[in-house]
């Protein structure tokens, strides 16, 4: 488990909030550029969690480990909350969602030299699809996934399906918008990234929510503190400002 303490920069002292401490535990996975633990700031989503909390006098003590640790770990109420995650039925049945910290569509990316198109899932059998194993796209092409209905390819890394995409060995990927343009933007030479587009149509639309356990007694609190924080600064234009530093690899250089 790897940690990592951000303190927030407080001119003046707040008292505890309705008695909880000032220092709040968070448990998270990683996932470049949202989320890690040697990216300046977090990276992306774990700046935006922490300026939200900082915006209301609190500090967050956050450790990274596994996803389904963190998950298991905050659903016992050994964490304060745990981002970032779909605000499922199932989920909310042992969290309270917060406000969505982040939201990237899935759209297909796919050469600019294929004449591409599609308005339902129908319109997908001519083409040969490359997914990255683990990942859920939507309910509707995991089924046909599932049931063999599309020709597919699946790998490990999205990194991989980007070169057999560019090598014309699959014709299309879903990516979300966010982490599909940070990784051929600063993965892959400027030639080969103008290589590549995406279609209009989102294949989906998730959201990316911290979860506060409800076995904790102030979590409903702490959802309301955070609440707050992140719609003042998402009013302040805060994260959009640092969407497009994420996208240009603005986490990875160095401190």
């Amino acid at each position: 488990m790897r940690n990592i303490l951000f303190l927030s920069v407080i001119l003046i002292f707040f008292p505890a909030v309705n008695g909880f401490s000032q220092t709040l535990k968070v448990a998270t996975g990683e996932y470049s550029p949202t989320i890690g633990a040697n990216l300046k700031h977090g990276g992306y989503a774990t700046h935006m969690l922490t300026l939200a909390f900082e915006s209301q006098g609190i500090k967050l003590d956050i450790d990274f480990m596994p996803w389904k640790r963190a998950m298991v770990s905050a659903q016992k109420g050994d964490y304060d909350l745990t981002f970032y995650w779909f605000c499922s039925e199932e989920r909310q049945k042992d969290f309270h969602c917060g406000e969505s910290l982040i939201q990237s569509e899935i759209y297909f990316f796919h050469l600019k030299s294929l004449d591409f198109d599609w308005q339902d899932y129908d319109d997908l059998e001519p083409y040969f699809v490359g997914l990255t194993a683990g990942y859920h796209y939507s309910p509707e092409l995991d089924k046909l996934v599932n049931a063999g209905e599309l020709n597919s390819h699946v790998t490990t890394r999205d990194i991989d399906n980007v070169n057999m995409l560019l090598a014309s060995r699959i014709d299309i990927f879903p990516m979300t918008v966010l982490e599909g343009l940070y990784l051929i933007n600063n993965r892959f030479p400027p030639e080969s990234a103008r290589k590549i587009t995406y279609h209009s149509k989102a294949l989906l639309k998730p959201t990316g929510h911290p979860l506060f356990p409800k076995v904790n007694e102030n979590a409903n609190e702490i959802l309301q503190i955070y609440n707050k924080g992140i719609m003042e600064i998402k009013a302040k234009g805060i994260l959009q400002e640092y969407e497009q530093k994420m996208i240009q690899g603005w986490y990875e250089q160095a401190l």
